[in-house]
């Protein structure tokens, strides 16, 4: 066992003397450096894409360039004050180019070595955000709209990109729960991180998906927009109408079902009848679906009350 722990220590020892005498030498070898954009005006943005990274060379000891490898990453960054429109720009001895880096560290090269950069007037504009989903069974809906907070997002960024936004979208997510109300963070998608700003990065959703059905319902058809001297009479005086929803909607509605499912016919449409039929129309709740009705058409009378 002692043999075993000298062997570690003088293993170690004789790796670390050969790391200090290594990393005392002088290397040169290639970085990937963010580009950040310093002091463009408010009211300016920049429309055209450019490199999120460049590589630059870098020269030194050992000692001083080993932190790059592990630690902290240089960055490039790039003065746009006082520019209007269009910037063409050599980074290489450019003062607007400033790159951080060590005491005796020192620039070799950079690639690409020229950018251009084109602005344009900022706009900012207020969009819905969409929930996109995936229901994992087709014969499931959700019980009611989803609840997403925030419900809209500023966006910004150049003009001739933000006015083509007209809403973004939520990370897609998959449902598989049914019955149980779900209330979860997901991610606002940016149609383009470098030149969009979005107010917001994620959204709460709250959502309850339930299991879809069908029901027949018989509903009394009612004639609107009669004058006081008149009477219509149908037949039949009802029909049968099947409506798809979610399970808690579609239930609740035996006892409800004349005040939720609106079922009439218009007087000036019967008058203006020459079928001998009526079509009744049928108003839903956005929650529910038509399926079918019958009978289709309705046989009136009209008297003098």
């Amino acid at each position: 066992m002692k043999r075993y722990i000298s062997f570690i220590i003088s293993f170690a020892f004789a790796f670390l003397l050969w790391l200090i005498v290594n990393l005392n030498g002088e290397y040169e070898d290639s970085f990937k450096a963010r580009i950040l954009i310093k002091n463009l005006r408010p009211e300016k943005a920049i429309k055209n894409d450019y490199p999120e990274f460049v590589n630059i060379r870098l020269k030194g000891r050992g000692w001083k360039i080993l932190p790059f490898y592990f630690l902290s990453k240089p960055h490039v960054s790039i003065d746009l004050s006082n520019i209007h429109k269009t910037l063409h720009l050599n980074l290489l001895n450019n003062p607007r180019v400033q790159i951080s880096l060590p005491k005796d560290v020192n620039f070799v090269g950079i690639e690409p070595d020229t950018l251009s950069f084109e602005l344009e007037q900022r706009m900012e504009k207020k969009v819905p955000v969409v929930l996109s989903y995936e229901l994992k069974n087709e014969n499931n809906s959700f019980a009611y709209p989803p609840k997403i907070f925030p419900d809209s997002v500023v966006v910004s960024g150049p003009e001739s990109m933000v006015s083509k936004i007209d809403s973004v979208f939520t990370d897609k997510i998959l449902i598989d729960k049914i019955g149980q109300e779900v209330n979860t963070k997901v991610k606002i998608l940016n149609p383009n991180q470098k030149l969009i700003k979005i107010s917001s990065d994620f959204a709460q959703v709250k959502f309850l998906v339930e299991q879809i059905v069908e029901r027949e319902f018989v509903v009394a058809v009612h004639v609107t927009g009669i004058p006081a001297d008149k009477e219509v009479i149908l037949f039949p005086p009802d029909i049968k109408v099947v409506v798809r929803g979610t399970i808690s909607k579609v239930v609740p509605l035996e006892l409800d079902k004349d005040t939720v499912i609106k079922v009439f016919v218009s007087y000036h449409d019967v008058l203006n009848d020459k079928t001998g039929l009526v079509k009744p129309q049928i108003i839903l709740p956005e929650y529910l679906k038509l399926v079918s009705f019958s009978p289709e058409g309705l046989e009136y009378i009209i008297r003098q009350k």
